[in-house]
């Protein structure tokens, strides 16, 4: 099953925040998650391609299968968006920083960048 975190498309390509339904799917059916990321999709850049007949480039970079662990119950929105934000941690590692987005800050970023 393919799941988009972010629930929409991003107007600027950059990634926007991530929301929990793919999370809180992932953790209730204990599967592992795969981080994929997508450039050269972006609604202009396709478009002006087409309008010239031309396919456009896309690059896919696919991130290594990762776990998450159970949801606490006493704790569950807090879990739901630090997993939500594991996720998307994942995929704005495979990204260049242009498309990093929302999480191009992240305290946590460095820790899934690779060395």
């Amino acid at each position: 099953m393919v799941l988009a975190p972010e629930g929409t498309r991003s107007q600027s390509g950059a990634l926007l925040e991530g929301r929990p339904g793919a999370s809180y799917l992932a953790t209730k059916a204990n599967v592992p998650i795969i981080p994929v990321a997508l450039m050269g999709t972006e609604d202009w850049l396709v478009k002006s391609q087409i309008t010239r007949l031309r396919r456009s480039k896309v690059i896919i970079k696919v991130g290594k299968p990762f776990t998450l662990p159970p949801i606490k119950g006493e704790y569950r929105e807090n879990s739901l968006q630090d997993h939500t934000d594991e996720i998307m941690l994942r995929i704005a590692a495979l990204l260049p920083p242009a498309y990093r987005g929302v999480y191009a800050n992240h305290p946590r970023l460095h820790e899934f960048l690779p060395t």
